[in-house]
């Protein structure tokens, strides 16, 4: 299985200001995006924030600095070194 680099917003996975940029970067295998997706879900336990991003899909996914779309299965398969940033898409007004 690949090795990628998985970097998702740190006050989505620890306590943090949420208006910070900083990113925690995980090292993850994954062959596809939906088993890295899958292993977000694991992740987001006893984290609201997170699991209802997931819940709702609203959040992006950027492979090696170009947008993908992860429930295209011919765009989301991953190779050894991809990064991945996971992007919580937020509103509000």
């Amino acid at each position: 299985m690949p090795k990628v680099r998985l970097k998702i917003p740190a006050w989505l996975t620890r306590e943090g200001h949420p208006l910070s940029s900083a990113f925690q970067e995980i090292g993850v295998t994954a062959t596809d995006l939906g088993t890295l997706i899958g292993d977000l879900h694991s992740l987001a336990q006893g984290r609201e924030t997170l699991r209802d991003l997931l819940k709702n899909k609203t959040y992006g996914i950027i492979r090696n600095g170009v947008y993908v779309n992860p429930d295209d299965p011919s765009d989301n398969q991953l190779k050894e070194g991809d990064e991945v940033a996971f992007i919580p898409l937020l509103d509000g007004g």
